[in-house]
């Protein structure tokens, strides 16, 4: 075959100005053992949605899921097109030289690899340095640019109508980042801006730790805040994002003088790549003050080489203080901590201090601050979230928990399913929430016939979604046949590791969230169990409904029960403890 030459270029790169190498391949270059490795990378791909497969239709456009627009597009160009590199879609960008498009993805968790994309480059007024693919390192989930490193087409492959391979490789292990994300833009940067457009395609984000790695990816205390002679809970969630089983891992918890000793070192004799395990100390809180904890995990056999570490600040207070909103505060981080007593501006007034009376809004007449009297809200204003929906057999409705800072809650969100009487499960489904995004990555479900002794019967760590099963209308419902289980009566479903919420046309800003559109509990002969509002071709079930604080029941026939938990804020405990995961 054939072989064209490969363009190496010098691309200019955004915010830092580092200089960046990159490469540009004709589709009819493609050799077949080029093919096939890359179906074997594809299986390792970090990216989501990666052909712009997945699709939801808003306000009449068809948008991305896991991307995100970016910039002030006034009118400049941002599609789903059908034109693409192999198969799926390609996203479809085009600007004027005024304008700014572009996407970027859901944050990844991933240091150092390599990015592998598809372009056609349609037009570039300035011989291409407007147009650019980049992968950005951030600070945390939520954001804060760190670095980024960024290819763009040379100019030779402008308007030649063929698809080209770009690729970036990128260590970003000085910075101390976690999390990366890509993005593709036209006019991203202030400088060589132009008229642009270009069609993106099957990305690829594969980390190159061909070995075991380890890492502290959240530290949680039921505590933040705790009085001195308190008991603290901290929890360390480890993970390996690496491609080989992590063996041997030490964990020590490193704590100042004011807790009490405790036992510093855990073990723990495998994990799995791609999973995580959790692990948790009950020291005693002994004097009073800010407090930093920080906790080291390694693998035995490589030392430092292999070495992870991440710290977490407590602020433990006199046991009978009492401070105002005005003293006792959180910082930018989210930790407590306190502030110098406040002064009145009264100080040297002999007088005595007068309290001011509050007024409620509606006491107060002509106030600038917009409507001032209380305006009653419908009872369904919450109702779209509603748990009653995982069991009403409508897979166009969902659940929802409250959102996280972490994808490791350390209470984690639950659903608890009474189905009336002891039944026997041979399989438990899970339909997906909307467009089938947002499923959740560690889960485990949990039987028991009295609702006091807990067996878990499935456990998944770092749950790959599946296509290949039965759909729900454009859901894909995934499946967990259940052997060896004895007859229930319960089902806890237990979500201990949440994906980064894509977010809607009603929701301002990511978090981490465990959701739902249905859980199905399949009997021997196949008939869901698990229904709240029965067909013609279901019999009757028992029990009776309560959803948070919804209840429903249909005519005089009893209905299964659902609870759905509280989730904490960053420290705050749910309404009911939840028994942690046997790890």
């Amino acid at each position: 075959m054939r072989r064209t030459c490969i363009a190496l270029v010098s691309i200019w790169l955004a915010l830092n100005g580092a200089l960046v190498s990159g490469s540009a391949i004709a589709q009819t270059d493609k050799t077949q053992a080029s093919k096939d490795a890359d179906n074997t990378n594809r299986a390792k791909n970090l990216c989501m949605n990666c052909d712009f497969e997945q699709l939801q239709e808003a306000a009449g456009r068809s948008l991305r899921q896991q991307w995100f627009e970016i910039g002030n597009r006034s009118g400049g160009l941002i599609e789903v097109s059908d034109e693409a590199f192999t198969s799926g879609h390609s996203l479809h960008l085009k600007a004027n030289a005024e304008q700014i498009v572009g996407m970027t993805s859901a944050v990844i968790s991933v240091r150092r690899g390599s990015v592998r994309f598809h372009y056609k480059a349609v037009r570039s007024t300035v011989d291409g340095p407007n147009l650019a693919f980049s992968i950005i390192a951030l600070k945390r989930p939520q954001g804060e640019e760190v670095a980024r490193r960024s290819y763009s087409p040379p100019k030779q492959s402008l308007a030649d109508g063929q698809w080209h391979e770009g690729t970036i490789d990128f260590d970003f292990d000085s910075t101390q980042s976690r999390y990366c994300q890509v993005s593709a833009t036209v006019n991203g940067a202030d400088i060589n801006k132009g008229e642009g457009e270009w069609l993106i395609s099957a990305v690829e984000v594969f980390s190159n730790h061909v070995g075991p790695e380890i890492k502290v990816q959240h530290l949680w205390s039921n505590l933040p805040l705790a009085h001195a002679g308190d008991t603290v809970r901290l929890s360390a969630f480890i993970e390996n994002p690496g491609e080989v089983e992590a063996k041997d891992v030490r964990v020590e918890l490193k704590a100042p003088t004011n807790f009490a000793p405790y036992a510093a070192e855990q073990k723990i004799p495998a994990i799995a790549p791609g999973s995580y395990r959790r692990l948790d100390w009950n020291i005693r809180a002994d004097k009073e003050g800010s407090a930093e904890l920080k906790v080291e995990a390694s693998i035995g056999s490589l030392g430092s080489a292999a070495k992870g570490e991440l710290s977490y600040k407590i602020l433990v207070i006199p046991r009978n203080a009492s401070y105002t909103r005005q003293e006792l505060i959180t910082d930018a981080a989210g930790y407590w901590r306190l502030l110098a007593r406040p002064g009145t501006l009264q100080q040297n007034n002999p007088a005595p201090l007068t309290a001011i009376k509050h007024l409620k809004s509606s006491e107060i007449k002509h106030s600038p601050y917009g409507i001032n009297t209380h305006l009653p809200r419908s009872r369904d204003y919450e109702d779209p979230f509603n748990p009653s929906h995982l069991i009403d057999n409508n897979p166009e409705t969902c659940w929802s928990s409250q959102q996280n800072a972490s994808s490791y809650p350390g209470v984690p969100p639950f659903v608890e399913l009474d189905l009336g009487r002891e039944r026997t499960v041979t399989e438990v489904n899970l339909v997906p929430y909307w467009h089938n995004t947002d499923f959740p990555i560690g889960f485990t479900v949990q039987s028991s016939v009295d609702n006091k002794k807990w067996h878990t019967v499935l456990r998944e760590d770092n749950y790959q979604f599946s296509v290949a099963c039965p759909r729900r209308g454009d859901k894909y419902v995934q499946t967990f046949p259940v052997r060896r289980l004895p007859k229930a009566r319960y089902l806890r479903i237990e979500f201990q590791r949440l994906p980064l919420s894509g977010g809607n046309y009603a929701e301002v800003s990511q978090g981490y969230k465990a959701r739902l559109s249905g859980i199905e509990v399949l009997n021997e002969r196949g008939e869901n169990v698990a229904l709240l509002d029965q067909g013609a071709q279901r019999p009757a079930v028992g029990g009776c409904l309560a959803a948070a604080q919804h209840h429903l029941r249909a005519g005089q026939q009893r209905q299964p029960e659902i609870r759905a938990s509280d989730v904490e804020r960053d420290g705050c405990q749910s309404q009911k403890p939840v028994a942690l995961a046997q790890l």
